[in-house]
């Protein structure tokens, strides 16, 4: 089921790819590629630019294509600024940990941040999840993101291969989150910002998540309906392009946060 989604996207690539050239040059148009807003992240520490889908009964899988960018910021402390897929469940089990969810995460992003025993700062593939029946997050960072992949597409999969495994893909990396008996019920893709409140500047350039499907018994669908766009200041999250099966561009941006 794999191989066919990629065969559907490397057809509807080129136009995709056109798209996104010309989305790049509109984005560009005010000179920075930039945009300059509030800092709601400055008060709550925690927001986000994305658009998420709900499911009728459960997804088995995620997948989306994601343009590489680099993500700045000057925090003095702790932070993570990252684009990214996640899945799911907001059920009664998952209620009981402050996150109030369980859920698969993978993506990009710029670090500053110590995970199993070791401290990184800088531009990091990662996957993480929450399991149903446990309390913490287990974050895995897969290896740096060199500069020579700004501006290149990459791939990303999660995907649901038996009761309690989920195989995890970025790019050329693979991962599996095992002993994890979710059942997602939420696709998100976007944009994450989190800081211990150290922040004093923070931008990304504009990134476009591209031809984002949705996995059941059946195989693989392209989504058909924009979903729900959450859209938190200082970020920018928006569709750019119509909805139609492989051919739909999400837009995220951020943010030029001043400091305390």
């Amino acid at each position: 089921m794999q191989a066919s989604i990629v065969r559907v996207v490397q057809r509807a690539f080129l136009q995709g790819f056109c798209l996104l050239i010309g989305f790049l040059l509109l984005a560009g148009s005010n000179g920075s590629g930039v945009q300059a807003m509030g800092s709601a992240c400055m008060r709550t520490n925690h927001c986000y630019g994305i658009n998420r889908w709900y499911a009728g009964s459960s997804f088995a899988g995620a997948y989306t294509s994601i343009s590489t960018v680099p993500l700045y910021t000057n925090n003095r402390g702790i932070h993570i600024f990252t684009h990214e897929i996640w899945l799911e469940e907001n059920s009664a089990r998952c209620t009981t940990n402050i996150y109030h969810s369980c859920w698969i995460e993978v993506g990009y992003g710029n670090f500053r941040a110590s995970y199993n025993g070791r401290f990184y700062v800088g531009m990091f593939y990662f996957w993480a999840d929450r399991r149903p029946g446990t309390s913490g997050i287990l974050v895995h960072i897969l290896g740096p993101v060199a500069s020579s992949q700004f501006g290149r597409i990459q791939n990303y999969y999660i995907r649901h291969i038996n009761n309690a495994t989920y195989e995890i893909t970025a790019g050329n990396y693979v991962a599996y989150s095992t002993q994890n008996t979710m059942v997602a019920n939420t696709l998100t893709i976007g944009e994450e910002l989190a800081n211990d409140g150290g922040l004093t500047s923070t931008s990304a350039s504009p990134a476009y998540f591209m031809h984002t499907a949705w996995l059941d018994t059946y195989g693989w669908h392209f989504f058909q309906s924009s979903g729900q766009v959450v859209d938190m200041n200082p970020h920018t999250a928006k569709w750019v392009s119509p909805i139609r099966a492989g051919g739909s561009v999400f837009y995220t941006a951020c943010c030029n946060v001043r400091g305390r």
